[in-house]
Formats: structure tokens, C-alpha cells, sequence
């Protein structure tokens, strides 16, 4: 049976976006720090629910992943919108 190391591949992931929102929180002015953390925990999330198919064990639900999925993709792009409107 083929592996995929998902845990690994999410910790990268999610070290990729908190640098990423580091680096928006020092760079921006004036400061956006909870519009970054509410768009980079949105992200994370987003990408914990695309690694999901690829776990050994599969979740048992039947709309949960895809709900979550567009749920984070709106918060995403309402918390975009904002940053680049406001």
C-alpha cells in the first residue's frame, strides 16, 4: 500500500502560511494583525480539508468537508476583499 505523508506535507503547509501572514503582519500599515490571522487560520484550514482525501483513515462525513471547504474559501475571499478595499 502506497503512503502519503500527510502530516509532513501539512506542517509545511502550515508553517508556509504562518511565515506568510508574519510576513504580511510586519509589512502592513497600519496594522491588520486580526484580518491576517482570521485570512491565515481560514487558509490552514482550507488545506487541512484538501489533505483530508489523503489520510489512511478516511473522515465519515458526507457534506462536513465540502461545507468546511466553502465556507474558508468565502471567509478567504471576504477577508481579500476587505485588505485590499480598506
Amino acid at each position: 500500500m502506497r503512503r502519503i505523508p500527510v502530516q509532513l506535507i501539512e506542517s509545511a503547509t502550515s508553517g508556509t502560511v504562518a511565515v506568510a501572514a508574519m510576513l504580511a503582519v510586519l509589512l502592513t500599515y497600519p496594522a491588520a494583525g486580526g484580518l491576517i490571522f482570521v485570512g491565515a487560520i481560514a487558509a490552514n484550514t482550507f488545506i487541512r480539508q484538501l489533505l483530508f482525501p489523503l489520510r489512511e483513515i478516511q473522515r465519515a462525513t458526507a457534506h462536513g468537508r465540502t461545507l468546511t471547504m466553502a465556507v474558508t474559501a468565502l471567509v478567504i475571499v471576504a477577508d481579500l476583499a476587505f485588505a485590499l478595499t480598506g
